[in-house]
């Protein structure tokens, strides 16, 4: 009879586990974008998924949300106790990213490589200075 017990506890000790954790997983995706400026607008799981239910890579959802330009996102995601956040297949569905200034990335391309010989010339010295002679 206590094996009985020991055979209905634990799969329910494991089903609460779980039920607890898919709780917990919305306030977690809302906190993730919203610390990177984005919007979590929907979210669902995937419970067929490749991995779908792994310790390894946690559980799965396809979610849509919105990037700080206001690009609409959709993504799948794993969210694990132990990993984390993790952000699979991000595509951008509507929106596109703001035209590019040739002029202003030209100038910042070449401020960054005076800087780079800057750094290089610096580098140099302070090796010459180190070396015993």
């Amino acid at each position: 009879m206590e094996s009985l017990w020991i055979l209905l506890i634990i799969p329910l000790l494991v089903c609460v586990n779980f039920l607890a954790a898919f709780l917990f997983d919305e306030d977690r995706l809302r906190s993730f974008f919203k610390e990177r400026n984005a919007t979590l607008l929907k979210w669902s799981r995937l419970p067929f998924g490749q991995g779908a239910i792994s310790f390894y890579r946690g559980r799965l959802y396809r979610i849509s949300y919105k990037d700080e330009m206001q690009r609409l996102h959709q993504a799948d995601v794993a969210v694990s106790i132990t990993r984390g956040i993790t952000l699979y297949r991000d595509k951008v569905i509507e929106g596109s990213p703001p035209p590019i200034d040739r002029e202003e990335l030209f100038a910042e391309k070449a401020r960054l490589l005076k800087r780079l010989e800057e750094i290089e010339r610096i580098e140099k010295s302070l090796r010459s200075q180190d070396q015993p002679g």
